[in-house]
């Protein structure tokens, strides 16, 4: 496993977390680096694909079921059904296109109508193109605070920086937002019976955001 060791522990919770995002911007590249730890070049995908992995936080056992949708028209009615229950989504642009980052606000609508009270995080790929950039962080940065996104990185699938980081960092925004007792605990009982799922109609306790960026 690329992204993180497997744990022998069953996880204490289970987060659905989507990739969403225009055709193009490197959803499954960042999949498979996040997965098989190698870069994929494809145009668009056709289909779903899902990804399990684990990540520890203050002791606790957190599993992340991460789908990966196809960004075409086309498929956004079919996608809409898996962002229900979904506690994130990852939103991804190209930080070489605008369009593709303005162009989040019609999946940010899709997601709110399934999956209420999810997580926001705003990805920007292809880092290693730099040079090239039409999106600056602060231009991202305004654009998460509008949409209200508890999260903002720049990563690159291609090179596989600040990957890894990102979905660290998104089971322990997972965690403080809706198991916060493990946070404040350090460590908190695990549930009876093994890991409880928490679905899309479960709304988050509250708790506070760190600044974007």
């Amino acid at each position: 496993m690329a992204a993180a060791q497997a744990l022998q522990s069953k996880p204490s919770y289970v987060f659905k977390v989507v990739l969403v995002g225009e055709v193009g911007v490197g959803k499954t590249s960042t999949f498979v680096r996040l997965k098989d730890n190698r870069f994929f070049d494809a145009k668009s995908t056709i289909g779903i694909d899902k990804y399990e992995f684990t990540q520890e936080v203050n002791g606790v056992v957190v599993k992340i079921d991460l789908w990966d949708t196809a960004g075409s028209e086309k498929y956004r009615t079919l996608t809409g059904n898996y962002y229900h229950s979904a506690k994130a989504c990852v939103y991804v642009y190209d930080i070489t296109e605008s369009s593709s980052l303005y162009g989040l606000s019609a999946w940010i609508a899709d997601a709110q109508r399934f999956a209420r009270d999810h997580l926001k995080f705003l990805v920007g790929n292809k880092t290693d193109l730099d040079d090239d950039r039409d999106v600056t962080k602060s231009t991202a940065d305004t654009f998460a605070r509008e949409k209200g996104f508890s999260h903002c990185a720049e990563i690159s699938a291609k090179m596989g920086d600040n990957v890894v980081e990102l979905f660290r960092c998104l089971a322990e925004k997972l965690v403080a937002n809706f198991a916060p007792e493990v946070s404040s605990s350090g460590g908190a009982a695990r549930h009876s019976g093994g890991g409880a799922t928490l679905r899309g109609d479960e709304a988050p306790v509250s708790a506070p955001q760190k600044k974007c960026c």
